[in-house]
């Protein structure tokens, strides 16, 4: 398949809950609780989120892509985005926090359009798509313990495109 074909058989995938059932929870507010924080590599987005949740008397966990599971220490997780059993295993030690939200930065790592290739694509879609899936599924899994599939999620990416 050459660059074109890949290109032209792109999908976007909109989800929306509606409103009368779950209004959003506003990213900072007064209810303490604790985030998990998929920090960003390139920009320190995550790192800056963290610290001023800290500043805020919040409690969070950073955890960033790198080739395997490793409990770095009790803020900071490192997990490989494309193993799912990584998010298990990192979604099972988080029983003794209380989820607020999750604030997911990872697509900030993103390559840029302008250097993206269809192999470079493929790529991207593993560690920054891929890796929201397992996320979800294993907050599914563990979901049938606790409320965590309750938490809120947030998606920030770079570049988006408006629809409509």
């Amino acid at each position: 398949m050459d660059e074109e074909d890949l290109f032209s058989q792109q999908a976007v995938i909109v989800a929306q809950k509606t409103l009368e059932t779950s209004p959003p929870t506003p990213l900072i507010n007064k209810e303490r609780g604790d985030w998990l924080i998929f920090g960003d590599v390139r920009g320190g987005v995550g790192k800056e989120l963290s610290q001023k949740l800290q500043n805020q008397g919040e409690r969070f966990i950073l955890v960033y892509p790198d080739e395997g599971y490793e409990q770095v220490n009790e803020e900071e997780f490192r997990i490989n985005p494309r193993n799912s059993q990584d998010f298990n295993q990192l979604i099972q030690n988080l029983d003794n926090y209380q989820l607020k939200g999750i604030v997911y930065l990872w697509g900030l790592d993103g390559t840029p359009v302008d250097n993206l290739s269809s192999e470079v694509l493929e790529v991207d879609l593993e560690n920054y798509c891929g890796s929201v899936l397992y996320l979800i599924q294993g907050l599914l899994e563990a979901d049938k313990s606790n409320n965590l599939i309750d938490t809120p999620i947030y998606l920030v990416t770079h570049n988006a495109q408006p629809v409509g």
